[in-house]
């Protein structure tokens, strides 16, 4: 009893005189500190939370607790930032502590658009994903800094184009920053297109739906080449195993194409041998002139099964009857 008549009120072993005591009397934040770190009931630590003013002392408090969202330390520390005096900005150090701390979606957003200090707010415009937020930043801020770190982060054209028309007559350079911006993503999606485009037919050709034509596949490696910097891993990946299903049919449609080509030379070399042959029928023995004649004629059909060929129509008209 003469310990609680002569003890500060907060440190009163009634709850509800500490209560009282947190809510009426000016306590400091060291007291708050207190209160909020080693007080056995719940309800009187989130109030001395609430009642708390200073950064570093919440900061210090979330720091050394295992409960501060549970406390509201976090909410509290969003609402201490955003009643701040701007003139009074703290280090950098203290601001990403605030930063960490402030960590749910709608605070951040907050602290974007709202934040007295520019750095904080620079931080936010560099990490949050809410586009509708970085547009309003990037158009509203009072600090091109941060207007800046908000442009780069937006991915939307439409967006750039509305921060372009916003920003042309105050803050030409940040304008120029958004219309680079847009044209860079501009030109992503075309690439991005292109690549679609550019799979698509290696698709035909691998698939077979399309006759293999490695002239026009290396093209396609080529263009592939000029657009592949900005092509996500998924379409890399498609693109390697395309080509690895085309190798096959590549390897096949050499072999065919060199062995046409060894076949056209021996045809050239037998209508050259025919010719000869017909030269110097002549002077040879009628019986030895028909089985030349003959080899010539089964090695040629063998060469040259193409009916349609001009060469095997010709063949066939000068020597098929002989």
């Amino acid at each position: 009893m003469i310990k609680n008549l002569l003890s500060p009120k907060w440190q009163h072993a009634d709850p509800a005189v500490r209560r009282r005591a947190v809510e009426e009397a000016r306590l400091d934040d060291d007291v708050l500190f207190e209160l909020a770190k080693t007080d056995p009931v719940p309800e009187i630590r989130k109030l001395a939370v609430s009642r708390m003013q200073g950064l570093q002392p919440l900061i210090a408090l979330a720091e050394c607790i295992d409960d501060a969202g549970h406390l509201g330390v976090p909410a509290r520390l969003h609402d201490v930032i955003l009643g701040a005096d701007p003139q009074s900005e703290p280090d950098t150090h203290t601001l990403q502590r605030c930063y960490a701390l402030c960590a749910d979606d709608s605070q951040r957003r907050s602290l974007l658009l709202h934040a007295p200090f520019a750095a904080l707010r620079e931080m936010a415009a560099s990490d949050i994903q809410d586009a509708e937020a970085l547009e309003q930043c990037a158009i509203n801020d009072r600090a091109s800094d941060v207007r800046r770190a908000a442009i780069v982060r937006i991915e939307d054209e439409n967006s750039l184009r509305r921060i372009t028309r916003q920003l042309r007559s105050n803050d030409k350079t940040s304008a120029r920053l958004a219309e680079e911006q847009r044209a860079r993503l501009q030109a992503q999606r075309e690439q991005a297109e292109q690549q679609q485009q550019l799979l698509g037919e290696l698709q035909a050709y691998a698939g077979g739906t399309r006759p293999l034509d490695e002239a026009a596949i290396n093209r396609l490696k080529g263009w592939w080449a000029a657009i592949a910097e900005s092509a996500d891993d998924r379409a890399r990946q498609r693109y390697d195993e395309l080509l690895a299903a085309l190798e096959p049919r590549l390897g096949q449609h050499r072999l065919e194409r060199e062995q046409e080509r060894e076949g056209r030379s021996q045809r050239q070399d037998l209508l050259q041998a025919l010719a000869e042959l017909e030269a110097r029928c002549p002077e040879l023995n009628p019986q030895k002139a028909q089985h030349e004649l003959a080899a010539t004629q089964s090695r040629w059909r063998e060469l040259a099964p193409m009916r349609n060929t001009a060469a095997h129509q010709a063949f066939e008209q000068d020597f098929g009857e002989a």
